[in-house]
């Protein structure tokens, strides 16, 4: 076997080995994905993970990171770009945002005002400090 063989050989392994790590690749990534579909007058919540710290921390009012909530609405579909884009209905305080966002940055807002309406909110009991523990 000469050169201009073995290498050709070679090349064929090496093109074989990445057409198969493509394909795990793809079947792993499509046994975890689901297929979300939004329409416009969806109410979705929107992912906090790339959204600057500011605009985050408005719903929680803490400063640390860690404790801010991973998503943040909910929000009003304006418009379907596309099957992976959509156009949210923002508050003014968010202006300064883009509002067309990737779906894999939404999810469905299940909203349950309705299913726990007739159970009594429970009042907080009051806390009563001792003069001696302060």
């Amino acid at each position: 076997m000469n050169f201009a063989e073995h290498r050709k050989e070679v090349i064929k392994m090496a093109h074989d080995n990445l057409k198969k790590a493509q394909q795990r690749q793809k079947d792993y990534y499509n046994k975890r994905r689901s297929n979300v579909t939004f329409k416009q007058g969806n109410i979705v919540l929107l992912a906090t993970r790339n959204l600057p710290l500011k605009h985050a921390q408005q719903f929680d009012k803490s400063e640390r990171p860690k404790l801010v909530p991973r998503f943040i609405g909910p929000f009003e579909i304006v418009q379907v770009i596309n099957d992976n884009a959509m156009q949210l209905k923002l508050p003014r305080s968010m202006s300064r945002l883009r509002d067309v966002f990737n779906v894999h940055r939404l999810q469905h807002h299940q909203g349950n005002d309705a299913k726990f309406a007739s159970r009594p909110v429970p009042k907080a009991t009051p806390v009563i400090l001792d003069e001696d523990t302060g």
